[in-house]
């Protein structure tokens, strides 16, 4: 799967994964999209960063492979903890939550 997606003006790139119904409202707020083709409610969204600099400090690099050995490394190998603010990052709302106020998240590039 190839995707081209717009960077915000904050430099971040956002995507809303949902339905395609969402796609028009994801668009109007400034999300890339990214249709859920998963049956049912439950899924796994992997993130993965094929291009990193080894020279930017935030780096995805620094994050270490996750080791399922120990149930507590979800917590504690969490990129956050390595790459703070920089870390992938995600929030699940209802349909309904996006259509009423994008789920209460700012919209991309929001000042």
């Amino acid at each position: 799967m190839s995707n081209n997606w717009t960077e915000a003006s904050d430099g971040f790139v956002y995507v809303a994964i949902g339905d395609r119904d969402l796609r028009s409202e994801a668009e109007r707020r400034g999300y890339n999209f990214m249709d859920w083709k998963v049956s049912g409610t439950r899924g796994l969204i992997l993130y993965r960063n094929l291009l990193t600099d080894s020279s930017y400090v935030h780096t995805i690099a620094n994050v270490p492979c996750l080791d399922l050995a120990n149930p507590s490394n979800i917590y504690t190998q969490d990129a956050k903890n390595f790459i703070g603010d920089y870390a992938p990052t995600g929030k699940k709302v209802s349909k309904q939550e996006f259509f009423n106020n994008g789920g209460g998240i700012i919209p991309p590039g929001a000042p």
